[in-house]
């Protein structure tokens, strides 16, 4: 899990909030993110700098959920991250589901041309239709 200052650590989520979140959607130091992350002083909070791209380097997920209101987040460096070690026939899938679409992680139209239509995209706000040409073939998708 990763929120909008990076991969969710143990020391970040506290024992307190352990019960908010599920046991396996936060990383320990054993795992060896430990190094990756820089805790400030507990009055400032935290800067972890451990991002989502290098979460998506390691992981190599293939699904990509968006709840953060970060908009822009899912970057074109980041999406096309995915796409690393796949097969040609394996699609990712990408869902931005913030709301209103102005806190989108990324538009489904951009997420579509830096992938070259080698996605498989749900948001949760309305975008209209998207028309493109992929592998010569004309796409048109309501989302």
């Amino acid at each position: 899990m990763v929120d909008r200052e990076g991969l969710l650590y143990e020391r970040d989520v506290g024992t307190e909030n352990m019960e908010k979140y599920p046991s396996e959607l936060i990383r320990s130091a054993e795992e060896g993110w430990g190094s990756s992350i820089v805790v400030q002083g507990e009055s400032s909070g935290s800067n972890r700098d451990v991002g989502l791209l290098e979460v998506i380097a390691r992981v190599k997920p293939t699904v990509l959920i968006g709840c953060s209101t970060a908009p822009g987040s899912f970057t074109k460096e980041v999406v096309q991250a995915m796409m690393w070690g796949l097969e040609d026939d394996v699609y990712p899938i990408i869902m931005p589901l913030s709301n209103p679409s102005r806190l989108v992680e990324a538009k489904p139209a951009d997420l579509l041309l830096w992938m070259n239509g080698r996605v498989l995209v749900a948001t949760g706000s309305p975008f209209g239709t998207i028309k493109m040409d992929v592998g010569g073939v004309c796409v048109s998708e309501t989302y």
